[in-house]
Parts: structure tokens; C-alpha cells; sequence
């Protein structure tokens, strides 16, 4: 939970644009009005629309949960960027893109034929460009010099064959085969060997493109969300950036060009898919997007954006279509995102101590000891004071002792039941709060003392609210704003960044951010 601090900066998701007071709406009331447009583009044709944030996996938005979590389909070409990372990663093609294939606008491989729809081109396609036009031959190619093994270990990494773990009943774990013939077309997402949810595929998609955090999909509200971070994916940068190059030109120039992203005043990288079902006979689309904090345009273009920067993807899918088609239902919902803004919070000081109830103070918190595998049930000042002193366990000074006794009450009370699936509230590592149980020897302690001494107060906002009081270990003078850090949506007042502060009150960690 510590926080390492910078110099103070701007909020990443100022476009420099005003905004009309009437596009300020609440969080809640942005993630309506992105379902909204869904609900309307997707009109009464068959399919489902994900909407999340690919910084913590919670999902914003849903229309049709049962096709998106329940019913497994072939991904087509949606897959073909896993399938390119596998190929980086086996060295079968260089991440630089220097690697170049001339297509020949149709592959055939025993029982398998394969055309590419994107225009005749006589020059060769690198990486960049194929992913772009999602060219057939050239991943097919790609396909025969990559080992089984090695695609499916990169798609198992991403969740693919698994549930996403969403809070969702009958969830499909999908299909990833292994150990089987390996053939090309599995490669490009056709056949049976590699079935997925909608809803795996944004998952891994979101993991792709935020540099490697696969997040447990979950719906609820933003005032009761707590992220769970499945697995950590190694992506490195340089094969990332190739990877979102091609993501971006699929928009500028290749597979969806024709839905308009390019007149949205916000960065859009994405990729289509166009599968075949069961029996060859009906088609899928696919599309999958992210969106950027920062403004298409000449430099915007030629940069890749940054993981923290992604703050909304998007997955449309459709039956009886094509990847383009589920692009320009996306575009509807971008846009929708691109006109509002989430209304920031009246700016006030009023943040102030006060007391707790006397129900809180006598509050018994299950506090799981992560060394000793122990899950111990302690009154909350007890817990306080076990933290305290793990905390601060080199603090002298008075009065920082008990500022730190505050934020860790604080913090407690706010978190309670962050753990609460796994049959406690706390843990004892900086995942939560550092605790250490309390010595009864030690009873005259500092620490101690200082919990006793504040004994029942916390910190809380004009609505008498209890505030979430992160803290850090220490500090250079200056504090980063939370949004950049996190990629939190709506960054509170106090969590900005501060300027310059004073020694003794960034010691204490209150008020960082």
C-alpha cells in the first residue's frame, strides 16, 4: 500500500478541451450512459457488449451477461495478437517487425483454405502491418514455425480455458486444447481446438494492453469495488509496443478504418475478429478496444500508448457478422465516452478527525497473519496498535506516532471485509496494512500509547464520511496524483497531488496524497 512520490502532475485525463457543464455527470451516471449506447447500437441484432476498466478488471457496463460469461465461440482473428506475442516469444519473428512475409492473398494447408480479404498490396507486410490488416497468409506462415507448446502456454497465461472468476453463474470455462495436432488454422482462431467467452477475451485483452495484470472481471458499483489481481503476465515493451502498433493502425488503416475512430477526439487502439461456427455456415464478428486518456493527432499517432494511460475497453460481439460490423457499434460507445466526463468533487479542506461510534470502537477485526498462517479476531485498537508499531517502527517523534495511529484506524475502517471471501477482513502485509500482533509487555509502549491516546478517531470528509487514507513510507518533497499512479477514475480531494510540503508533515504520510 505504500506509494512511491514524484513531482506533482497534471490529471492524465485532461484532453486541454472545456467541457460543457452539462456533459458532468457522476461515475455511476457515465457507466449508464456507456450501457445506454450499447443497448441502442447493438439495437435488435444477437450479441453481447462488455464495457470495463482495464486497470482493475471492474466491468462498467454489460448487455447480454448470458452470451458474454456462458456460450464459447471460435475467436478468429480476434486471437491473432496472442498469437503474434507467442511467435515474439519463441523468436519465430523479431519484435522489431523487421520480419516480412509477401502475402499471396489465399493459404492452403491439407484440409484447410484460407483467404485474406484486406487489399493487394506488392510490397511485404511486417508484424505491424499484418496485425493491422489481420492477414491470413502471414499468420498462418507465422503458425508453422510456432510450436504447439509454446502458443498455448502464452494463451493459458492470459486465462484462456479458464473462468475469469467474474461474479457471474454459469460461467464457461471455454476450450484451449492441448497436446493436440497442432494445425495453422488453430493459430488464426478457427476449428474446435480453441473455444473462448466473450468475456475471457476482453480479460486477456485488458492483461495484454495494461502491462500484464490479469484481473478478476467483476460487477458492481465503483464505491464497493476492491480489485483482484489473478496473475501477473510478462509482456515485454518491445514486443507490447509492436503489439499495440498494430492495434492502433487496424483503426487508422486496416480491418476497422471504416467505423470512424479517427474523428473521436481521444486515442483508440483495437482489433477485429471474423470467425466461423460450428458449421461453416454462419460468421461472428469480434472487436475489442481500449481507450487512451491521450488526443489522437500527429504525435498521438506515432507514439504507443502507454498501459496506465488505457482507462475504457470496450468488446462488442455479434452473430451472423463481421469484425467490422462490431467496430462501428464500439465507435457509438467511445463516442458516448468521449463527450462526457465524470463531474470532479466539490475541492474543500474539510477533512478533518472525529470519533467513531462507540459500535465501531468496539469493532472485532479478523486480521490474517500471512507469516504465521494464523487468523487472529482482535479489537480494533488492538489491531491499530499492532500496526502502529510495525508501521512506525522507527518513528520518534510524538506527534507522527499518533497522526499514524488516525490513518491506520482510519484506513481499517474504511477496507473492512476486503478479504471477506477468504474468511477475513485484513492481511498483515502491505497489501493492506503492515501488523505485527501487539506484545503485552509492550503494553507502555509508544505505539500503544499513541493508539490510546487517539483512541476512536479517524479522519472524515464534509459528509462525514470516513475517508480511504492511504499513506507512504516516505516522500520527496512532493506527492503524484492518484489517477496517474492507478488509473483511478475520479481522483478525490484529497488525493491530489500537493506541492512542496514540509519534512515533519510528509513524514506522518497524512494528507499525501
Amino acid at each position: 500500500m505504500f506509494l512511491s512520490c514524484s513531482a506533482p502532475d497534471s490529471p492524465p485525463f485532461d484532453t486541454g478541451d472545456a467541457v460543457d457543464a452539462a456533459n458532468l455527470v457522476t461515475a455511476d451516471e457515465l457507466d449508464e450512459a456507456l450501457r445506454q449506447a450499447a443497448v441502442d447500437a447493438i439495437g435488435e441484432r444477437e450479441g453481447a457488449v462488455l464495457i470495463i476498466d482495464p486497470q482493475n478488471g471492474r466491468i462498467r457496463a454489460i448487455v447480454n451477461r448470458r452470451l458474454a460469461f456462458e456460450q464459447a465461440f471460435p475467436p478468429g482473428s480476434a486471437i491473432k495478437p496472442f498469437t503474434a506475442l507467442a511467435a515474439m516469444r519463441a523468436g519465430t519473428v523479431d519484435a522489431s517487425s523487421s520480419t516480412r512475409v509477401h502475402c499471396r492473398t489465399n493459404y492452403t494447408a491439407r484440409d484447410f483454405s484460407i483467404a485474406c480479404s484486406h487489399p493487394r498490396s506488392d510490397a511485404p507486410f511486417d508484424l505491424t502491418q499484418a496485425l493491422a490488416y489481420s492477414c491470413n497468409y502471414y499468420f498462418a506462415r507465422l503458425a508453422e514455425r510456432t510450436s504447439e507448446g509454446g502458443w498455448t502456454n502464452t494463451l493459458a497465461a492470459f486465462g484462456f480455458g479458464e473462468r475469469t472468476g467474474a461474479n457471474a453463474n454459469g460461467e464457461s470455462p471455454g476450450r484451449l486444447w492441448r497436446g493436440a495436432e497442432w494445425h495453422p488454422r488453430t493459430a488464426l482462431g478457427e476449428g474446435e481446438a480453441l473455444l473462448v467467452t466473450p468475456a475471457q477475451m476482453l480479460s486477456a485483452y485488458a492483461a495484454l494492453t495494461n502491462g500484464g495484470h490479469l484481473y478478476r472481471l467483476q460487477l458492481m458499483p465503483e464505491s464497493k469495488f476492491s480489485a483482484q489481481q489473478r496473475a501477473r503476465v510478462m509482456v515485454p515493451a518491445q514486443m507490447r509496443a509492436t503489439l499495440m502498433r498494430g492495434m492502433s493502425d487496424a483503426l487508422v488503416y486496416g480491418t476497422a478504418s471504416s467505423a470512424g475512430f479517427n474523428e473521436l477526439p481521444l486515442r483508440v487502439i483495437g482489433k477485429t475478429g471474423t470467425s466461423t461456427d460450428s458449421n461453416n455456415f454462419r460468421t461472428q464478428g469480434w472487436f475489442i478496444g481500449f481507450a487512451s486518456a491521450a488526443k489522437r493527432g500527429a504525435a498521438a499517432t506515432a507514439a504507443v500508448p502507454s498501459a496506465a494511460s488505457l482507462n475504457l475497453g470496450v468488446l462488442v460481439f455479434l452473430r451472423r457478422a463481421h469484425g467490422s460490423d462490431s467496430a462501428h457499434i464500439a465507435r457509438r460507445i467511445f463516442e458516448t465516452h468521449s463527450r462526457l466526463r465524470v463531474a470532479p468533487r466539490e475541492e474543500t479542506e474539510n477533512v478533518a478527525p472525529a470519533f467513531v461510534d462507540e459500535g465501531a470502537a468496539n469493532l472485532r477485526i479478523r486480521v490474517r497473519s500471512i507469516r504465521e498462517q494464523e487468523t487472529y479476531t482482535l479489537p480494533l485498537e488492538e489491531y491499530v496498535t499492532g500496526v502502529v508499531r510495525t508501521e512506525a517502527s522507527v518513528e520518534d517523534q510524538w506527534e507522527a506516532l499518533k497522526a499514524q495511529a488516525v490513518a491506520s484506524r482510519t484506513y481499517a475502517l474504511k477496507n473492512l471485509g476486503r478479504h471477506r471471501q477468504d474468511n477475513y477482513d485484513l492481511c498483515s502485509t502491505t497489501h493492506r496494512q503492515l501488523f505485527k500482533s501487539p506484545e503485552p509487555r509492550r503494553a507502555n509502549s509508544p505505539a500503544a500509547r499513541a493508539v490510546a491516546e487517539t483512541a476512536g478517531l479517524v479522519i472524515k470528509d464534509e459528509r462525514e464520511a470516513i475517508i480511504d487514507a492511504y499513506f507512504h513510507a516516505a516522500c520527496g518533497g512532493a506527492t503524484a496524483n492518484i489517477k496517474t499512479l492507478w488509473g483511478t477514475a475520479q481522483a478525490l480531494p484529497y488525493w491530489r497531488a500537493c506541492a512542496m510540503i514540509s519534512a515533519p508533515r510528509c513524514r506522518t504520510g497524512i494528507g499525501a496524497k
